[in-house]
């Protein structure tokens, strides 16, 4: 995660530096992801560990955390729920990106 911070961060939309750097690595990023839920048969519901470590460790140290998601480069505002989330991603195909 470091490393593709490092190198594609600003390049976020590039697909070819994402692609470039996952193309050696895609095998180990599955793994990675898949090792990384409580239970992968139910990913969309259980905890991930990686991205709870990660805001625990914000929380622990009093950082704020403020995660964010974008559905077509538009930053999703209000709760970060799956209700939510679908609403945006549903309400993306009636307004699409310009």
């Amino acid at each position: 995660m470091n490393a593709f911070y490092h190198n594609c961060f600003d390049k976020i939309n590039d697909d070819k530096c994402i692609n470039d750097f996952l193309k050696d690595d895609k095998s180990k990023i599955n793994k990675c992801m898949n090792d990384s839920f409580v239970d992968i048969n139910d990913k969309y519901v259980k905890d991930n560990t990686l991205l709870a470590d990660a805001k625990n460790n914000f929380l622990d140290k009093n950082v704020p955390y403020y995660p964010a998601v974008f559905v077509n480069d538009r930053l999703v505002k209000g709760e970060i729920d799956k209700l939510n989330i679908f609403d945006e991603i549903c309400g993306s195909f009636i307004e699409p990106k310009q």
